[in-house]
């Protein structure tokens, strides 16, 4: 063991986090260079929807990377958005297996989307997101426009889920992980004010506790 001085202190414990064990599966199954790489948890697998909430969902046998990592980023409890990353690396398939349902055969990750595209597997969300609205019809602006907002909401716990755009009537919507600050929402209404002098925007409009589905 190398010396680390003597403020070191091996008594301190620390973890990588939610999903921190799957993450150390899936590091070590990309070292070892696995065929699979197994994930033991409390439900049967990935589901087509939140049991809590319709307790009539089903399990989905099997389902890409990508679309696992979509359902992660926008609300799926199963898996972290990166807990598979270094499995990914390698085209490692993973498994998803019942501690308590050992029988059950789970739901099987496979490295490549097969063409599933147009089959929608599952639903989730998130409630108490926030939506922002940027009214404009200069696409150049409105892009600048974008980014100082997303430097003013641009704390690490602050994630931009999306950037939508409706060309019908030229708003842009961005849809961000939770409600703004008060001091967030100064921030961005001090912006808005200043880019309705330009006569391009009618203001950044600000809707709290929406959902995304």
């Amino acid at each position: 063991i190398p010396y680390l001085g003597e403020d070191w202190n091996f008594r301190e414990i620390t973890t990588l986090g939610r999903g921190g064990s799957d993450y150390s599966a899936a590091i070590i199954g990309d070292g070892i260079n696995a065929d699979e790489v197994w994930i033991w948890t409390d439900v049967d697998g990935i589901m087509t929807t939140d049991p809590a909430i319709i307790p009539t969902s089903r399990l989905i046998p099997e389902i890409s990377f990508q679309e696992v990592y979509d359902l992660a980023f926008f609300g799926a409890q199963v898996l972290h958005p990166k807990t598979i990353l270094p499995a990914l690396e390698k085209n490692i398939p993973v498994r998803i297996k019942n501690t308590f349902n050992k029988d059950n055969p789970g739901t099987f990750i496979f490295p490549l989307d097969q063409d599933c595209h147009s089959q929608v597997k599952a639903i989730t969300g998130l409630q108490q997101v926030g939506l922002l609205t940027i009214n404009g019809s200069d696409y150049q602006i409105v892009t600048k426009l974008i980014k100082s907002v997303k430097n003013l909401l641009g704390k690490p716990e602050i994630k931009v889920l999306g950037v939508f755009n409706d060309k019908n009537i030229n708003s842009t919507y961005i849809v961000i992980n939770r409600n703004p600050t008060l001091e967030q929402l100064d921030a961005l209404n001090e912006l808005s004010a200043s880019q309705q002098s330009t006569n391009i925007f009618s203001g950044i409009q600000i809707t709290a506790d929406q959902s995304l589905i």
